[in-house]
């Protein structure tokens, strides 16, 4: 992955993670997202927010492959 890539995920996640924990907090203010994960047709992202560092992985999505019927 390309630095301006990594850099823009790395920001996108990081909001992503925030909104999510408020959301979260709004519903019970003793919980917490420790695993936000993302499916999309191309990529799969999983990320571990934290006030302090966010920890983003970025893997290429399992292609679903159908069944032939019998």
């Amino acid at each position: 992955m390309h630095l301006m890539n990594a850099t823009a995920y790395s920001l996108a996640m990081h909001r992503l993670g925030v909104m999510v924990q408020n959301c979260v907090k709004e519903v019970d203010p003793f919980d917490e997202v420790m695993v936000l994960r993302v499916n999309t047709k191309k990529v799969e992202i999983m990320t571990a927010p934290h006030k302090d560092f966010c920890i983003i992985i970025v893997q290429h999505s399992r292609s679903k492959v159908k069944e032939k019927p019998k």
